[in-house]
């Protein structure tokens, strides 16, 4: 009996997904994440900063990775290692040098300041300045 009726259970199954996705959708369709008052950064985890893209903040996580680029890039992937990461932090530009001894970040838990965008679907905040990066709160 089981194995006769897989397939209508699976069917049936799917239907029901597709319904529950439709009424999230209609119900989230409006949905914005409250703004935030003062000038002062908040805290965010690594997992809400995909929700606050345009805003400014501190995002708080643990480095997974720190991966330089060809290009000279560092990121800092929070989260899990790229392509999956949940954030990423990434220095461009650094004509100084503060950026080398970013390495001993992986594993340890820390913010970075600033303002979130999307870079190829995934949020992040371009890191300019050694100050950007803090201590976990």
């Amino acid at each position: 009996y089981v194995q006769e009726n897989r397939p209508l259970v699976d069917r049936a199954l799917i239907a029901a997904a597709v319904r529950l996705a439709r009424v999230l959708n209609e119900a989230l369709a409006g949905y914005r994440p409250p703004a935030r008052a003062g000038p002062a950064p908040w805290s965010l985890s690594d997992l809400e900063a995909a929700g606050h893209v345009g805003q400014r903040a501190t995002v708080v996580g643990t480095v997974v990775t720190v991966h330089r680029s060809r290009a000279g890039t560092v990121y800092l992937n929070f989260g899990a290692d790229y392509p999956r990461q949940t954030f990423s932090g990434a220095v461009v530009n650094d004509t100084s040098g503060w950026s080398r001894n970013l390495d001993s970040l992986a594993g340890k838990r820390v913010g970075v300041r600033g303002t979130i965008v999307r870079y190829r679907g995934q949020p992040r905040i371009v890191i300019e300045r050694a100050d950007q990066i803090v201590a976990a709160p």
